[in-house]
């Protein structure tokens, strides 16, 4: 506030660079002064817009975020990736703030993210790594898995966080068979498994479920989870607690007690 003071007595707060840093302020938590700031600057660029948006998104103020992104939208400014990326956490958080709420408010989120898509592509923005990410973790939390999907496909280069979130996504809809699909997909491709690739894919053996169960198709889970647990140890996570409790839990519940000994002895 005394640096804003002395800019003010220098007159620079109508520099558009230096009033577009001013909007910083919302990330100290004052996003009245950071308003203030914005909806006073004589002229407003693309990092103005930009320091606004990720203001109310520091804020969680994700209403505000997104119709400023439409009043910069009809102000006709060019957006820039970290404008979608911000409006599209914006997004995001909206759909988990009123997850509780019921699905109505979860699809408004989703069908508002579908529009910031299409202007991503319309800008041909939509490729770029960082927006690419952005939309995947935002189809993820609003439960759009067909969006979700398609974006995980397009992307040209994906990152085990990219990964993960997709396995997050079939394990929340209980699609086990495409969670385990992919960690095998994932090899295939060379990426490197994090701790939390490895617990979502021990989370999908744990619950993975057959009609017309057999003896033969419960033995099915068990081979897979003991491909995980070669890939864990081979990892380092040997001695790691919680992956070791999921193995055993596992183990115990396909009746596979000699692995659930063998893993509780490791563990030991």
């Amino acid at each position: 506030m005394k640096l804003h003071m002395n800019a003010e007595e220098r007159d620079f707060t109508r520099d558009v660079y230096v009033g577009s840093t001013l909007v910083m302020y919302g990330k100290c938590g004052s996003l009245p002064d950071a308003e203030c700031v914005f909806f006073h600057l004589p002229q407003r660029n693309v990092v103005s817009w930009n320091a606004m948006l990720a203001s109310y998104v520091w804020n969680s103020a994700s209403e505000k975020a997104i119709k400023l992104y439409r009043q910069m939208h009809e102000e006709g400014v060019n957006a820039n990736p970290l404008t979608f990326v911000a409006v599209l956490k914006a997004c995001s958080f909206d759909a988990i703030a009123d997850a509780d709420d019921g699905s109505e408010k979860r699809l408004s989120s989703c069908q508002i993210g579908r529009a910031l898509h299409s202007d991503a592509r319309r800008k041909l923005l939509a490729s770029n790594a960082f927006v690419a990410n952005t939309l995947l973790s935002m189809y993820s939390r609003c439960k759009c898995a067909n969006e979700a999907e398609n974006v995980f496909l397009g992307l040209s280069a994906r990152s085990i966080i990219s990964w993960n979130v997709m396995l997050s996504l079939y394990m929340e809809q209980n699609e086990c068979v495409k969670a385990l699909q992919l960690y095998r997909k994932l090899h295939e491709e060379g990426m490197d498994p994090d701790h939390e690739t490895m617990m979502l894919a021990l989370q999908a053996c744990y619950s993975f479920e057959e009609k017309g169960e057999t003896i033969a198709k419960r033995t099915v889970p068990v081979k897979i989870c003991q491909a995980i647990q070669v890939d864990a140890w081979k990892k380092g996570f040997r001695s790691d607690v919680i992956i070791g409790s999921m193995l055993i839990s596992m183990y115990n519940k396909y009746d596979d007690i000699v692995e659930a000994c063998f893993c509780c002895i490791i563990r030991a």
